[in-house]
């Protein structure tokens, strides 16, 4: 057994607070945690701590991924708000256990994984 009980935060680089704020409040319907020195969201029963940076850097592998209660509401919700999935990366469901996945990107460039596993 694991000596985690579960991830607390994931940090990103961002650009730009209030645009990053908007977009994670309006795609996620993330809650704001009030921090002095960075944006700080509340993603369910994690955080999401952002930092300014001038130049971030992006690589293709580095992505963090969040489970999705409601997969059909979810994709919905993307198409109204006309989030596009990232690259030719289109949302599928793994063959080794079945659950639903896709990418999209925030403002900056970090690459989120959807996930969903169904009971």
């Amino acid at each position: 057994m694991s000596r985690v009980s579960a991830i607390h935060h994931v940090n990103i680089p961002i650009r730009d607070v209030e645009r990053t704020k908007a977009w994670y409040q309006r795609v996620f319907d993330a809650e704001i945690k009030e921090h002095p020195r960075q944006l700080e969201l509340y993603l369910g029963s994690s955080e999401l701590h952002c930092h300014l940076a001038k130049d971030p850097v992006f690589l293709e592998t580095n992505h963090y991924a969040v489970e999705i209660t409601d997969w059909d509401e979810m994709m919905s919700h993307l198409k109204k708000e006309d989030i596009p999935f990232d690259g030719d990366r289109v949302p599928g469901i793994r063959d080794y256990d079945g659950h639903h996945y896709a990418y999209i990107r925030d403002p900056d460039g970090n690459l989120i994984e959807l996930m969903n596993h169904p009971k």
